[in-house]
């Protein structure tokens, strides 16, 4: 850069300041730090969440079919780590499978084993069906090796959708009951209590405790006809393990996962910030100059304007208008941006009030330059 472009770059200043100046002014300022690394964060987090979640997430959020398999109103994960007794996480399994078929009859083997070290297992196992046609039949067929050498057989179960929900099969509740009642052991579940627990659970004099230590789970799936997919990765069966505990900040009472909805919203936020951060400073800056140039009639006028904006409460506002109007995103958008530029506005109506009485402005108006506003 030559002298002369560095000297004309250095000649825009506010209030004494040039660009440079102001721009050090604020990053050495612990409220500038600040706020430079709250707006990293969030630009980070945004580009995170646009990578992490699916493109149509709003959609899928407002699907309850989607979350259907997660616990309701679930605390977050990490508060094992603050409580004696430990709670099941949800659990997902995608098991080894071996795929066979003998005479137009699919038959669909895998094993899997999960540790149990919780005192409060898991409340619900989901078995999901994939690639089988819907027209096809099919059976399940469960075997749960249990720590203490027992075994508990559950099925055949039929499948009439994509999925099977085994604490609502009176079935599998049963063969649980039954289980324990050879042994001697009598129990009795209210209406809406699962059996599934009771997997994991070992029962003594009629009182249950946990049992922990791994578990082997052996499933057999039998489909009367042709199924989906590739025999060397077929993945044709998920194991959802309904848990006590979800994920990094639980889930809400529809089992949505709020982690999730705190991602989706990083983008939104950004959006919103930026384009009624543009929008608020252009109003504020025509209506300060214009308020600190003019005066008089036109100065009063905008003034008592900026003082009823500034005492206007914008997001209390804004989350009553947006239930009552159901408003989409602009809408938002323009109703902080219309509440938000009052104390700009202020601020740059005292800038211009100051320039006007800068030394090179008297020295103008001696020599005849002027405008309407003086």
């Amino acid at each position: 850069m030559t002298q002369k472009e560095e000297k004309r770059g250095s000649g825009f200043r506010i209030l004494g300041m040039s660009p440079s100046e102001i721009s050090r002014e604020f990053f050495s300022s612990n409220t500038g730090k600040v706020a430079s690394a709250l707006f990293i964060v969030l630009v980070v987090v945004s580009i995170y969440s646009y990578f992490a979640l699916p493109p149509n997430f709003g959609a899928i959020w407002n699907n309850p079919s989607y979350w259907k398999f997660n616990p309701d109103n679930a605390p977050p994960a990490w508060i094992n780590y603050f409580t004696s007794q430990k709670l099941a996480p949800q659990t997902t399994v995608n098991p080894l499978e071996s795929v066979t078929t003998y005479h137009g009859v699919t038959y669909i083997s895998s094993t899997f084993s999960i540790e149990n070290p919780y005192s409060v297992p898991w409340q619900d196992i989901y078995l999901v069906l994939n690639g089988i046609p819907k027209n096809s039949s099919a059976a399940v067929q469960l075997t749960i090796y249990r720590p203490d050498g027992s075994s508990i057989s559950i099925g055949p179960l039929q499948f009439s959708g994509s999925y099977i929900d085994l604490a609502s099969s009176p079935q599998v509740e049963n063969q649980i009951l039954s289980f324990f009642s050879s042994k001697g052991e009598t129990i009795t579940l209210a209406p809406t209590q699962s059996p599934i627990p009771l997997l994991f659970q070992t029962v003594n004099n009629g009182k249950i405790h946990p049992l922990d230590g791994n578990y082997t789970v052996k499933i057999l799936v039998t489909v009367f006809g042709s199924v989906a997919g590739s025999s060397k990765d077929p993945n044709f069966i998920t194991v959802i393990m309904r848990g006590n505990v979800y994920g990094l900040m639980g889930t809400d009472f529809e089992g949505h996962d709020l982690w999730e909805g705190l991602l989706a919203g990083f983008p939104i936020d950004l959006e919103i910030g930026i384009v009624s951060a543009v929008i608020t400073m252009v109003i504020a800056i025509v209506v300060g100059i214009m308020s600190g140039y003019f005066r008089g009639w036109i100065d009063e006028v905008l003034t008592r304007i900026t003082d009823i904006v500034i005492t206007m409460p914008a997001f209390p506002l804004l989350i009553v208008f947006s239930v009552l109007f159901a408003w989409s995103l602009w809408d938002a958008i323009l109703f902080l941006s219309i509440l938000s530029w009052g104390g700009a506005a202020r601020i740059i109506r005292s800038m211009i009030m100051q320039i006007r009485e800068a030394q090179y402005i008297e020295g103008a108006k001696i020599v005849g330059r002027g405008g309407p506003g003086y």
